[in-house]
């Protein structure tokens, strides 16, 4: 039968503005048997510590057998289910969490392509000093203890990371090309280097190497380029200097007669007589 014997509720901070991993709870649980439990998924990514027992672990058609000291961490949304052997049940750890990236995958809240990863006890004997800290801070009710528990959890996943991929390598396949795109369809926002490195979650030196790489140019200038293009349709059309300079995203004309000139050689001015001109004849 399965028992829970105890659950904590941390909460759902507005973590969209972090850049961390965000704890959401901590529950310690015994497992049934296979069936007492059905196939599920969460909004969120799981980490598992078993403390004792024998059991399994499955998703999208794997079965994995799990032992104390082991850990498996989950991808949000993904199918799994988790069970004891017959004679030794299964008591374990789970922790839900947000807002985590591992540089490797690309893609927050995910741990692999296959959707999970298991890490033995071999290979990461440190996990159970965090997990017990982490618990140990809850169970206190001590002033502050939720920050100190969650600071043990975010060790702990870093520890993990470093298990998981050891060398620290990022993947930068493909994601340039997503803030490509994303440039090119939000111009006229407000766009920094800092928000980027947070929507796609990777660091400032990442970012500018895999875009220049790819694009031939820094995500800023690449905006500035689209941005100025834009402005030029707006010029022909009529609209005025200025309005053509903030409805394409600059929120400084001065700056964007600089720009616009260094990069076309005329004054907006110019352009904009220029094809007033051509349209008239």
């Amino acid at each position: 039968m399965s028992i829970t014997y105890s659950y904590y509720y941390i909460g759902d901070k507005k973590y969209e503005e972090l850049d961390e991993p965000v704890l959401l709870s901590v529950s310690k649980q015994k497992n049934g048997k296979m069936g007492e439990i059905k196939p599920h998924s969460h909004s969120y990514m799981e980490v598992f510590y078993f403390e004792s027992g024998n059991g399994f672990f499955e998703c999208d058609g794997d079965k994995v057998e799990v032992g104390a000291g082991d850990c498996i961490v989950v991808s949000e949304g993904k199918r799994h289910l988790q069970y004891s052997a017959d004679a030794t049940p299964l008591v374990y750890f789970s922790f839900g969490v947000t807002n985590v990236f591992f540089p490797e995958i690309g893609k927050v809240n995910c741990v692999s392509t296959s959707g999970y990863e298991y890490v033995s006890a071999e290979k990461c004997p440190k996990v159970s000093d965090f997990v017990m800290m982490c618990n140990s801070e809850l169970e206190s009710k001590n002033a502050n203890g939720i920050a100190a528990a969650t600071a043990y959890f975010k060790l702990l996943i870093i520890y993990l990371m470093r298990v998981i991929n050891p060398q620290g390598k990022e993947k930068t396949d493909g994601f340039s090309q997503e803030v490509k795109n994303y440039l090119e369809n939000n111009f006229a926002e407000n766009i920094t280097l800092n928000m980027l490195c947070k929507k796609f979650f990777v660091n400032k030196s990442t970012l500018l190497h895999a875009f220049k790489r790819d694009n031939g140019n820094s995500p800023l200038h690449y905006l500035n380029l689209i941005r100025i293009e834009n402005a030029k349709k707006l010029l022909s059309s009529g609209c005025s200097v200025t309005e053509s300079a903030i409805k394409s995203g600059f929120s400084n004309p001065v700056y964007f007669a600089e720009m616009f000139k260094k990069v076309n050689a005329i004054t907006p001015s110019a352009f904009k007589k220029f094809t007033q001109g051509k349209i008239e004849k």
